[in-house]
């Protein structure tokens, strides 16, 4: 005699089967395809830009992926994830410029107590940046506009400087290691071109050779020039006296 388990599922049985199947993993897949498709469209959007702009543009560069977290070593607790995406360079000849998206992702049990006590969403973080080479090594300065630090800000952190220019301090959040180099660095000059400037919304650093500026988010071109704006004024006012070149 044969037994219901040894007998071959009824169609009603697999319609259920398929139904229940496509319920659990049909948005998984649809999800995923979703994504695909608005990264292809996000990167034929950022390819067109650059190429009206004489302007290169690559999905990923692994040594860039090197390069931005070797900016947070010593000053961020463990993470993972790091990816560096929608790389956009331009390199004249006379001054390479990168633009990109980083993305990473807290891990520490003691930040997301914190982050969690602030009531700021803990996970993945976007950050776009554009950052230019100095030549040289110059002290660590961050400058960030005024309000509780996030994102990229609280990751990197530093000592909070005052300047003289009581409306840059209240526009701004002065970070830096050597509070002389923060005074060298962010001369009246500068300090006046920043508070004009449109992409003042940004915050930038000076660190490692590098000075880049960055907006929370995912890249968006309309942001490319006026952060670019910010880094090229920073890196043409620098004074000579300060930093050193760095060793070959």
């Amino acid at each position: 005699m044969v037994t219901r388990s040894h007998m071959a599922l009824s169609p009603g049985e697999m319609a259920y089967i398929w139904v229940a199947f496509l319920a659990i993993f049909g948005p998984i897949v649809l999800g995923d395809v979703l994504i695909r498709r608005r990264r292809a469209a996000r990167g034929r959007r950022l390819r067109a830009w650059a190429d009206e702009r004489g302007w290169r543009f690559d999905q990923a560069d692994g040594e860039l992926t090197a390069f931005v977290t070797s900016l947070l070593d010593g000053q961020r607790p463990a993470r993972h994830r790091l990816l560096v995406r929608d790389l956009l360079v331009r390199d004249d000849g006379d001054l390479a410029v990168y633009s990109f998206t980083y993305m990473w992702q807290w891990t520490d049990d003691r930040l997301r107590t914190a982050v969690r006590s602030r009531g700021e969403r803990f996970g993945a973080h976007t950050a776009h940046v554009v950052a230019v080479p100095l030549g040289r090594i110059v002290p660590r300065v961050q400058v960030t506009p005024e309000g509780p630090p996030t994102g990229l800000a609280r990751a990197l952190g530093g000592q909070d400087i005052q300047l003289e220019s009581a409306e840059f301090n209240r526009a701004f959040r002065i970070l830096a290691d050597d509070p002389r180099a923060a005074h060298a660095v962010l001369h009246p000059r500068l300090m006046q071109r920043l508070l004009d400037e449109p992409g003042r919304s940004a915050s930038w650093r000076i660190d490692h050779g590098w000075v880049f500026a960055w907006v929370d988010g995912g890249t968006k071109v309309e942001q490319i020039l006026p952060m670019l704006d910010v880094v090229t004024a920073v890196r043409a006012s620098l004074p000579t006296f300060v930093g050193t070149r760095p060793v070959a």
